[in-house]
């Protein structure tokens, strides 16, 4: 996470969350849970308790640094959708480090007298533990989601992370690639809907992520004016994966894989398309009406474009929900360049030949 902070906005002053922002009340559950946490710990209760025990648990007085506590709880529904919260607290020559994780808080002490690094990403591992004692339980005048304390003998252990699933949409022709997220839609409890967007480039077999700053809403007429603006803001973005790698779990994964698919069957589509433009200029000559429509289809391809209406019923189209914009240019060795932009469950593709087409993005204008 701390390496991804340069794709981070600013969002708003800590005492200022916006009451409808998805982590208002999360914030507040951590602040509540760390101070009575701090009260519990510091109690008199909890203190003779420990005092009783470091005769039985050597390891209390051993190894006071490979323990933690664990305050189990009984979270309200808005904690449902929090994966993880790690925080770190400097107050009177100590950090107090808690890490919220499927319902417990786990907390650990550390000296914090000195200098302190800027940006400290260190957190103990938790995961692992050997013998507990129990502190303390729900009663009278405790919270409402307090279940009980414990205090563990943190255990090592060799932490063996599996690589995530990736797929593999890597393409014989040379590719580039914007897709643009929506914006979230209750943009953190503002009114005003979020400028930023999170942004995949991709150019040819690497792939570019971030967050741009687009304006709030976008239009149809608005997409010539929006590629030159990512364009702008490319150097914003940072390499995330190749295209033979990207993580299944990557939210950017399925539109990729969706816009490399149909762009096949449109390209199909538009070859089969020949004959039957062949056989409608056929029938306007013969009505004294083939120059007109001749001179359109045979002039510049750039000047006319296909639209593919998709079907608001089919299961794929899933996958696009969360796209706002997808634009993407493909050159094929057969010299046929294909630019395609996704809006609005609708494929706009223009066709043209390589060698009277221009490598930048004016052509989708």
């Amino acid at each position: 996470l701390q390496r991804q902070q340069s794709r981070l906005h600013y969002y708003c002053n800590a005492d200022c969350v916006p009451e409808q922002s998805n982590f208002h009340r999360p914030m507040n559950m951590l602040y509540e849970a760390a101070e009575f946490a701090a009260a519990e710990l510091s109690s008199a209760a909890v203190t003779e308790e420990l005092e009783r025990l470091a005769g039985e648990c050597t390891w209390l007085e051993e190894e006071p640094q490979k323990t933690f506590f664990e305050m189990k709880a009984e979270m309200p529904d808005f904690m449902d959708n929090i994966s993880v919260i790690a925080s770190k607290t400097y107050a009177r020559g100590l950090v107090f480090i808690t890490v919220y994780f499927e319902g417990s808080f786990y907390i650990s002490i550390a000296d914090g007298e000195g200098d302190q690094p800027l940006l400290d990403v260190k957190f103990p591992d938790v995961s692992h533990h050997g013998q507990g004692v129990a502190l303390s339980s729900a009663r009278d005048k405790s919270p409402e989601w307090f279940v009980r304390l414990m205090l563990w003998h943190s255990m090592p252990a060799e932490i063996k992370i599996a690589p995530p699933p990736t797929r593999n949409l890597s393409s014989d022709a040379y590719m580039q690639m914007y897709v643009v997220m929506r914006p979230r839609s209750e943009n953190g409890g503002f009114a005003q809907p979020s400028a930023y967007r999170e942004v995949l480039f991709r150019f040819g077999s690497w792939c570019y992520g971030g967050s741009v700053q687009l304006t709030p809403a976008i239009n149809l007429a608005d997409i010539p004016h929006v590629i030159p603006a990512l364009r702008m803001q490319q150097s914003r973005l940072e390499f995330v994966y190749s295209a033979d790698q990207v993580p299944a779990t990557s939210p950017f994964s399925k539109p990729m894989d969706y816009v490399l698919r149909h762009s096949a069957l449109m390209e199909n589509e538009i070859e089969q398309g020949e004959e039957v433009l062949t056989k409608l200029v056929q029938r306007l000559t013969d009505m004294g009406l083939g120059d007109s429509i001749s001179a359109w289809l045979e002039g510049d391809a750039s000047q006319s474009f296909f639209e593919f209406q998709l079907s608001p019923g089919d299961e794929s189209l899933k996958a696009m929900r969360p796209v706002e914009l997808c634009a993407s240019k493909c050159y094929y060795a057969s010299g046929v360049v294909l630019v395609t932009i996704f809006f609005q469950n609708v494929f706009y593709v223009v066709m043209s030949d390589a060698s009277t087409h221009s490598r930048g993005w004016r052509a989708m204008r």
